[in-house]
């Protein structure tokens, strides 16, 4: 069907809609729970090829709902801020040890809820394509968040359980810069550990050094001083110490002198 920029919203919720329709089908033919981490081994060949073809069609799903929140909330698209690399937390708030000793609390960012256009919404309503999910979804900023994460979760998994390492700790990286941005540091830390860990056996050195590095953004706030020496040690390894430009690695001296 045609259709002018006018209506991209429009044409935006149905794609999603009817890919998390697909979703809903394919759980009923897939022996394992999509919400939890499951053994590979119990998984036949059929089931990974399902897998494989229903994480693409998720993966695009995520793409239109980004697309869809861009039309909806405008400008205040939290999630296209995190998807764009849009970096938070460093140079402008890279502040040194002993302030955040002292002033931890005063760091985090402030969360502000936002709402869509109701022009927009009023536009869907009309339309009839917005499905349950979708309806819940858009009621704020933060609901349209949540039901993000929650895709990108499944999204997650699948990807574990047919061997995409990279695209899992991909948008587990991009989960990560949510929390940063909503100033939920401590979430962001439980999304970038298991990025280390997949990347483990990865060769692209930089990208391991780059994920090292948020990770210490992170931890410096949320953490305990142990958990953070742990890993401003394990900066100085031969992977990352090759990668780190120096601007990074003078940041990570000084902080490893202040701990």
């Amino acid at each position: 069907q045609n259709y002018d920029d006018s209506n991209n919203s429009i044409a935006e919720a149905w794609c999603v809609g009817v890919c998390l329709e697909m979703k809903c089908a394919a759980e009923t033919f897939l022996s394992c729970n999509l919400k939890v981490d499951t053994d590979v081994s119990e998984i036949s060949d059929v089931e990974r090829e399902a897998m494989s073809s229903l994480a693409d069609v998720l993966n695009f799903a995520r793409m239109r709902y980004l697309k869809l929140g861009d039309e909806v909330f405008k400008n205040k698209n939290l999630l296209r801020c995190a998807h764009d690399g849009r970096v938070h937390y460093i140079s402008n708030q890279w502040v040194s040890w002993s302030e955040i000793t002292r002033n931890n609390n005063n760091l985090t960012n402030k969360y502000e809820e936002y709402q869509g256009s109701k022009e927009v919404l009023e536009k869907l309503n009309g339309a009839d394509v917005l499905t349950p999910w979708i309806l819940t979804a858009l009621q704020s900023g933060r609901k349209y968040e949540n039901m993000y994460m929650e895709l990108c979760g499944v999204i997650i998994r699948l990807n574990k359980l047919i061997g995409r390492f990279r695209c899992a700790a991909r948008i587990l990286a991009e989960q990560a810069e949510v929390h940063i941005i909503r100033g939920e540091f401590d979430r962001a830390v439980e999304s970038l550990m298991p990025t280390i860990d997949l990347c483990a056996d990865d060769p692209w050195n930089s990208l391991f050094a780059w994920r090292l590095f948020r990770l210490i953004c992170c931890q410096r706030i949320s953490g305990n001083p142990a958990d953070y020496l742990r890993t401003l040690s394990f900066c100085f390894g031969p992977r990352a110490s090759i990668a780190m430009p120096s601007k990074m690695v003078n940041l990570i001296i000084d902080d490893l002198e202040s701990v």
